[in-house]
């Protein structure tokens, strides 16, 4: 999907080395959709203002992982953007921090 959206201007072609339909395995184990079932305890945390990668992405990922019995939950974060998740002085900082310390409880 996100090579089909060219989302990051087709960063995601110079990142695999070329299209889908070139390298279907590589599309593969770099897609984290691709990958479940993985056993992990998983948070998302996205910022429902990114304009870089659709919020939908993550609700789309959180669905299947859920269908495929995964522990799985999405951080919704209104009025958010794409960078504000790791810059310590946002004001989204005190959450991306605590949602990742209850992972690690």
């Amino acid at each position: 999907m996100g090579w089909r959206e060219r989302l990051g201007h087709g960063i995601i072609t110079r990142l695999i080395g070329g299209s889908p339909d070139q390298y279907p395995e590589r599309y593969d184990a770099g897609s984290p959709i691709e990958l479940l079932p993985n056993g992990a305890r998983q948070v998302l945390i996205h910022g429902v203002a990114d304009d870089v990668v659709p919020f939908s992405m993550s609700e789309q990922f959180v669905r299947k992982a859920e269908q495929l019995g995964e522990n799985c939950r999405l951080s919704r974060l209104e009025g958010v953007g794409h960078f504000e998740l790791i810059d310590p002085d946002s004001s989204a900082w005190p959450t991306v921090v605590g949602t990742v310390t209850s992972l690690l409880r």
